[in-house]
Formats: structure tokens, sequence, C-alpha cells
């Protein structure tokens, strides 16, 4: 994930996106295979990584459905990004119909399209953005999405540590 979004994605431990997400009660999150090593190699106290504080193998907590979800996304998103960008030959990011670059996103039909199909009768009437403000609206909605889960999570830790 190349972008600002991937460094709150990004596990501590290894470094890369998070894998099947964990978080500890101090709302670090890490891949469960990174914090999971991280245990059976630190005996004794367990420490976050991140902040030091203490927490048990019991203090995992590996079932929010929402983080996964946005992770799973976003590396979808990023693969599909990765291929659009590296085209593994020169005809990848043509046109399979008239060869032609693809250089708008079809609203309509959630799909790149080349200059010759926006003209044609498939997409009359459509209505189009270049691919890279399509990207852009993309990544806000996504930055937008995960903001409000970080700070949705935050809440639910502070009334899980009130309690």
């Amino acid at each position: 994930m190349a972008s600002t979004l991937s460094l709150y994605l990004m596990c501590p431990v290894c470094l890369s996106d998070i894998n099947d997400p964990v978080s500890l009660p101090c709302e670090h999150v890490f891949c469960r295979q990174c914090i999971t090593s991280y245990l059976e190699l630190h005996e004794g106290a367990h420490k976050c990584p991140e902040c030091r504080q203490n927490f048990t193998r019991q203090d995992l907590k590996g079932n929010n459905r929402v983080l996964r979800n946005v992770v799973d996304i976003l590396q979808q998103q990023q693969q599909l990004k990765t291929r659009q960008q590296t085209p593994r030959n020169a005809q990848e990011m043509l046109c399979s119909e008239h060869l032609e670059p693809l250089k708008l996103f079809c609203e309509n039909d959630q799909r790149l399209v080349c200059l010759i199909c926006k003209e044609g009768e498939k997409h009359s009437e459509h209505s189009f953005k270049s691919v890279k403000e399509a990207m852009e609206i993309s990544e806000k909605v996504v930055r937008d999405a995960l903001r409000f889960i970080l700070h949705d999570n935050k809440q639910m830790g502070d009334m899980i540590l009130s309690l």
C-alpha cells in the first residue's frame, strides 16, 4: 500500500502491510503471525513492541471485522493499482477493443476506458473522470473510512478501559 494510509496499516514488527490484523489493549495493531512469534520469542511479561504496555496472549483481539475488511480492500486496490502501473506487457494498459491507452474511468461501468470507447454507443450518456481524479476520490473515501474506524476503535477501547 503505497500511500499515507499505508503508514496506519503497516505492522510495526515486520514493517509490511498488516496481514490478519490483531490488536492489543493499547490499540496497537499487528499481523497475527508477527505478534504470535513475538510472544513465543519473549518469555515472561509481554510488552507491546510499540508502547511497551504489558499484555497477555488472552489480550489479543482479532475480531475487528471492519479493520480486517479495510485491510483486505486496500490490499486488493494496491494489487490492482500495481498491475495497472507496471504492466507485464504493453497490451495490459491498452483497450482490448481499440488498442488505445486507457485514460478515462467510466463512473457508470466502474472501469477504465479509452477515448474511442468514450465516444461509442456502449458509453453514451455515461460520466467520466480522469484515472488520476477517480483514484484520488477513491483514496479519500478509503482514508475517511479508516479515520472513522480508528476513531471508533479508540472510543470503544476507552469505554472498555473505563468499565
